[in-house]
């Protein structure tokens, strides 16, 4: 029986999956179920963090992956992301690298920074 704690929403229900049966237990909502099946065939995270900017109103600009990538591509992610440099202004929503490591995801920005 494999055990993990729900991360889709506030709850945490604590769920627990039977790789036999394939059945899962311990969810309070269909989500719950979806998630745990996902984690266990394919576990795919949202990446975010920040890059730093130049000649901005802000030093660093928060960035986010347009949807999950698989969870083993997470840090060479992370390290593409950090070799770019960004010059302001950068709009929110803007497309700072397209396809990463050939994904399907975009790296977007996730707020905005002006000229300083």
């Amino acid at each position: 029986m494999e055990h993990l704690v729900c991360a889709i929403c506030p709850k945490g229900c604590f769920l627990q999956f039977d790789p036999k049966t394939k059945t899962v237990e311990g969810n309070n909502c269909r989500r719950g179920e979806i998630f745990l099946k996902q984690e266990m065939s394919n576990p795919q995270r949202v990446v975010t963090t920040t890059l730093k900017i130049e000649g901005g109103n802000k030093e660093r600009v928060p960035v986010k992956t347009s949807k999950p990538i698989n969870k083993n591509l997470v840090f060479d992610c992370i390290n593409g992301i950090k070799k770019i440099k960004l010059k302001a202004p950068i709009k929110l929503g803007d497309t700072i690298i397209e396809n990463i490591l050939k994904t399907g995801a975009s790296i977007v920005a996730t707020a905005e920074v002006e000229k300083r």
